[in-house]
């Protein structure tokens, strides 16, 4: 990919998490997506100008603060951007075509989520749908992931999740996993199917698991009552469908030494130099 190129796909992926930003902004609150049409400042409620709204740019030529009414605007908005960007870029790098989209669009899904439920301990159902339709769509048309495995993900998720409530709710004595993270566990089956599935679920748990020692460790703050679980599921969904290229190739490695060599065989070929083989 040329670097002129992913510099206009991280800027349209900015672009995209403008928008994402707006969905987390007023999903929680039931403020409808096309009306108001343009976005507002949260503080003053004046309509923010189309210079103020380039994505990055903006937030750094105003100091991060409104124009109107000079309120500090929150550094979650340029970092969903930059995110948003980062995701455009890693999921084009892995192929232009409707899978790569689709799975574009299931990130950034997760991404909203992630954010919603941060700051408003909730996941709404609507996106929950909307993600089953997108990857029944890509199952159907793309095999993405085959649908022998679709279905079975989606179960594997839902039980494993309603496993981890009732056990959690049995030992803490109140609810330890909500509905909410039990729906999202099985749309991310669905997606993944079961088998990396389960690695998406390992790497959430340990990286919820380092959060909360962490948090832990922090002796000048105190623990939150509820810790949000859908980040940490989404953050172990994107390390895990990374992981897949990375895993294969490490075991073709193991497997066959010659398989790396059919591998570079064909940089030869766009190379200025030959790799001896």
């Amino acid at each position: 990919m040329a670097y002129a190129d992913s510099v206009l796909i991280f800027f349209a992926g900015s672009c995209a998490g403008s928008f994402l930003n707006v969905c987390i902004y007023r999903l929680p609150r039931g403020i409808g997506l096309l009306a108001p049409r343009r976005s507002f400042c949260p503080a003053c409620r004046v309509s923010i100008r189309w210079p103020d709204n380039i994505p990055l740019f903006s937030y750094l030529c105003l100091g991060g603060r409104c124009r109107d009414c000079r309120s500090a605007i929150s550094p979650v908005y340029p970092l969903i951007e930059i995110v948003s960007g980062a995701l455009a870029l890693l999921c084009l790098a892995r192929g232009v075509g409707g899978a790569a989209f689709i799975y574009l669009l299931f990130f950034y899904a997760l991404l909203v989520i992630s954010a919603i439920d941060l700051a408003h301990r909730i996941i709404p159902n609507r996106i929950l749908l909307l993600l089953l339709l997108l990857g029944v769509a890509g199952t159907l048309q793309l095999e993405m992931p085959p649908g022998g495995i679709a279905l079975p993900g989606l179960l594997v998720g839902a039980l494993l999740l309603l496993l981890v409530r009732w056990l959690g709710g049995i030992i803490f004595r109140r609810e330890a996993l909500g509905m909410g993270d039990v729906k999202l566990g099985a749309v991310v089956g669905f997606f993944l199917g079961w088998q990396s599935f389960l690695l998406a679920l390992f790497l959430g748990a340990l990286l919820g698991l380092l959060s909360v020692a962490f948090l832990t460790c922090r002796q000048s703050r105190e623990m939150p009552d509820t810790i949000p679980f859908a980040p940490f599921l989404s953050s172990g969904c994107l390390l895990a469908w990374c992981g897949e290229s990375v895993f294969s190739f490490q075991l073709s490695v193991i497997s066959s030494p010659l398989s790396v060599l059919e591998w570079i065989a064909p940089l030869n070929a766009h190379l200025p130099f030959t790799i001896n083989q």
